[in-house]
């Protein structure tokens, strides 16, 4: 009888979940893949899964004069490893407030941020900001650190502080000069690699496996982060205006693949909007309970200013 009620109920509970989506369970990592890595140049120290990708940012800021643009320029270091997107920015400050810094970030994506919880988190002395958000109904996390001279935005979308890789990622962080110069920590200098050397290598890369539309999965690939595309100096001499429409895998390994534009424009800008295409960082879309490849098509817009 007691076996018959457990097989009922665990009937009840498979009948029920049917309309749920299943999210694929995080795989163990590879406990050699972890690394330390310090910004060049920098005083953080933080652990990756992957070795991470490092590439120039502007901080999202209230009123900014894009005549200033320099004065926000910072680095964005980003990995993914089993459904799990991690970004460190790190970003000059100007006098701003921790919380200032936060609202702008959270202002800027707001359309796809949802901010579920928040508290203060301190590391190395330094005051942050812990927020737990939905980013598009997945789970993330949020950190905001300041220092005298820089703003830090740890950022996982893919999992929350349950997840141990996030929490590995999140408690690896530290502030101070020892992070940068300490000798006896096993941390490798990430430096920022020409971007031309990411897009002249956009088109070599090709998905092996099925590749789904967005109606054939349960749920679509999420983007994380979408970079616009650069216009050039070539296209503005012309006055070149137009949309370049770019047709491209988000791949379950996490890598953008199959990059094609079918709809080209000149002077450099189908090379910017591939360039960019390449950058995008997402969570791979979700079938059958597994990870998948799925289409994509993506419109750059370029207009004379």
């Amino acid at each position: 009888m007691q076996r018959l009620t457990i097989y009922l109920s665990v009937l009840i509970l498979s009948l029920l979940g049917l309309a749920k989506v299943s999210y694929p369970s995080p795989l163990i990592q590879n406990e050699q893949k972890w690394e330390r890595y310090t910004g060049k140049g920098e005083s953080f120290s933080i652990s990756f899964p992957e070795r991470p990708v490092a590439t120039i940012m502007y901080r999202p800021a209230r009123f900014l004069d894009f005549r200033k643009g320099e004065n926000h320029r910072g680095t964005l270091y980003s990995a993914y490893s089993d459904g799990v997107a991690y970004l460190l920015y790190s970003f000059p400050r100007h006098s701003e407030s921790l919380r200032q810094l936060a609202d702008d970030f959270l202002d800027r994506y707001s359309t796809a941020i949802n901010v579920v919880s928040s508290r203060d988190m301190t590391t190395g002395g330094f005051a942050g900001e812990r927020y737990l958000i939905k980013f598009s109904d997945v789970d993330g996390v949020l950190d905001f650190y300041v220092t005298d001279n820089r703003g830090y935005i740890l950022q996982v979308i893919g999992g929350d502080e349950s997840n141990p890789s996030v929490r590995r990622f999140l408690e690896s962080f530290t502030l101070g000069k020892a992070a940068g110069n300490d000798k006896t920590s096993d941390s490798a200098a990430i430096e920022i690699k020409p971007e031309s050397n990411k897009s002249s290598q956009a088109n070599s890369a090709q998905d092996s496996g099925p590749v789904f539309t967005q109606k054939e999965v349960t749920r679509k690939a999420v983007i994380v982060l979408r970079r616009e595309a650069q216009y050039t100096e070539e296209a503005r001499e012309a006055r070149v205006s137009g949309t370049v429409v770019i047709k491209a895998v988000l791949s379950a390994s996490g890598e953008v693949t199959n990059i094609e534009a079918t709809k080209p424009l000149s002077h450099g800008l189908t090379e910017k909007a591939i360039e960019a295409t390449r950058q995008i960082i997402f969570i791979p879309a979700i079938k059958d309970g597994k990870f998948v490849s799925q289409n994509i098509h993506v419109e750059y817009n370029f207009s004379v200013y």
